[in-house]
């Protein structure tokens, strides 16, 4: 099970009012449905990664967790708890909260200011998970590939890092 952001830009206009910086769409979806629904395309994200380490600064999202409570990690400091979404959010994002129902969750806003402040040289140590040939690159680079907070099956044996040969 992954999270994803979902980020939109907004900026104030002439008069002081929030207005989309991103650029909306007819949803073809929504539409087959009788709805008049509008998106911002894949294309056009400013941010389309699932990046976990981004999840935790941002909103304090499986920040040193993952899915089931799964021990990944020390976590960061947080920017700020999630604020749900400003009360003056135009009408667009408003929709695409709402839109995600249950399923999202963690809403937040931030300035350029507090984002520009945060300190994003913190580092962390991740605990999880790699098949053979991903712990022979974090053996010779410091890095595997990818790497997963835990598994589990019949047929999945774990070993510890002293365990496995040299």
């Amino acid at each position: 099970m992954g999270c994803d952001i979902h980020l939109y830009v907004e900026k104030r206009d002439e008069n002081g009012k929030w207005v989309s910086a991103d650029t909306w769409t007819p949803d073809d979806w929504a539409a087959k449905e009788g709805k008049d629904q509008f998106v911002v395309s894949f294309e056009n994200r400013f941010y389309v990664d699932r990046n976990y380490d981004l999840f935790a600064i941002l909103a304090d999202v499986r920040n040193g967790y993952g899915f089931a409570g799964i021990d990944t990690g020390d976590g960061f400091i947080p920017i700020a708890d999630p604020r749900g979404l400003p009360f003056d959010v135009t009408l667009a994002v408003h929709a695409e909260g709402d839109a995600w129902d249950c399923d999202g969750h963690s809403h937040s806003y931030f300035t350029v200011a507090e984002l520009k402040a945060y300190n994003w040289n913190q580092t962390t140590k991740h605990r999880g998970v790699v098949d053979p040939w991903n712990f022979e690159l974090w053996r010779r680079n410091g890095k595997p590939n990818t790497w997963s907070g835990d598994v589990s099956g019949q047929l999945v044996i774990k070993v510890t890092n002293d365990e496995w040969p040299r």
